[in-house]
């Protein structure tokens, strides 16, 4: 049983929610939003009561190993998103939601990021 987190609980974040509410290997799905109806609006999409929901307003509440994080965020802020959940977490993948970054300078040591914490990435 897998443990995940979607950042960013907006259009795109809720739909990622809601797949994941259909897997069978899925214990637990942290939300982070800022915005309390994000959450509320993702929440409501898990039909699958085995599913433990956690919802959160930033990454201190999250557990010390995450299986899969997805990170749908504004792209402006993704670089940030990103440095503070693997100062704090050990995450075995995250799929990031396009677009990537918004300009080269998020995008510098990114990779090496991943690298240093042993993290697969895919974009969506």
């Amino acid at each position: 049983m897998k443990n995940v987190c979607v950042i960013g609980c907006g259009a795109l974040g809720k739909r990622h929610v809601e797949g994941l509410s259909k897997s069978l290997n899925i214990r637990q799905i942290y939300l982070i939003d800022p915005v309390d109806q994000n959450l509320i609006n993702a929440e409501r999409l898990n039909k699958n009561k085995n599913i433990l929901m956690t919802k959160l307003h930033n990454i201190d509440g999250l557990p010390p190993k995450l299986d899969l994080v997805i990170v749908a965020t504004q792209a402006n802020v993704r670089k940030v998103v990103l440095k503070s959940l693997l100062e704090r977490v050990v995450v075995n993948k995250i799929i990031l939601e396009k677009i990537f970054f918004n300009n080269r300078d998020h995008f510098n040591g990114i990779e090496q990021l991943f690298n240093d914490n042993n993290v697969t990435c895919e974009v969506n």
